[in-house]
């Protein structure tokens, strides 16, 4: 996720058309837009003016480009109830709850499928501040190429400590993932569980192993099982297909 500034909001850029974040709180417009406006590349419209030509909002008796905002008014923040400065008057919210619903608004636009840029289809978007789908930023970015870990040709998913594609790289850190589940269980039937983990071989653990494993135990937290354990007491625990 992008880093922006304290006190942002999300906007869809009038100009620009596109989704980023904003800290002028007169105007809809993304801080690229705002400064090719101010050096009057940019017009009111949205077109690039001419060398040299003022923008219609740098005309005398025009909307300022930009508004610092005032500053902070200490008070009860709404979501965490914790006292200190207020960055959104309208929900009562400290810095930290406002920055966590900037991002829960940013996760719901990634949601909403745009037409991209490259491939003319209508897919979810990957970037907040452009048109563009997963598979194409990641041709754009990372390109084609030899697999390290199958060593097929494939769309390399991550060049960092290897080029890998999207299967290999999961199953890369599939068994450091299933680890940290592992350490971190608790609840009912830990005996068995453990029991079961103990006949793991981390050498060989794919991202599927990763998955059944954490299935299987957050089974294991929900139900409790009979000792010694019996093909019977599973089924009988197992929820009833509809």
């Amino acid at each position: 996720m992008s880093t922006y500034l304290s006190g942002s909001r999300t906007i869809v850029c009038i100009v620009c058309q596109l989704h980023s974040h904003t800290v002028n709180i007169v105007r809809d417009i993304c801080a690229r837009c705002e400064r090719l406006e101010g050096d009057g590349r940019v017009g009111g419209g949205g077109a690039e003016s001419a060398p040299g030509q003022l923008s219609k909002v740098r005309q005398p008796g025009a909307d300022p480009l930009y508004v610092k905002p005032k500053s902070r008014k200490d008070g009860v923040c709404g979501g965490c109830s914790k006292a200190g400065p207020i960055y959104e008057e309208a929900a009562s919210l400290c810095k930290t709850c406002y920055q966590t619903k900037l991002r829960r608004h940013d996760l719901d636009l990634m949601k909403v499928k745009i037409r991209c840029v490259v491939c003319n289809k209508m897919r979810r978007r990957v970037r907040l501040n452009e048109n563009i789908c997963r598979k194409d930023y990641l041709i754009r970015g990372n390109g084609y190429g030899i697999c390290i870990g199958c060593g097929k040709k494939k769309l390399i998913w991550v060049k960092k400590g290897g080029a890998r594609c999207a299967l290999c790289y999961d199953n890369y850190h599939a068994a450091r993932a299933l680890k940290r589940f592992v350490k971190s269980y608790t609840g009912l039937n830990d005996e068995i569980f453990f029991t079961l983990v103990d006949t793991v071989d981390w050498s060989a653990v794919k991202m599927r192993t990763n998955r059944c494993f954490r299935d299987f135990g957050k089974f294991l937290q929900t139900v409790l099982l009979s000792e010694p354990l019996t093909w019977e007491s599973i089924e009988e625990a197992l929820p009833a297909l509809v």
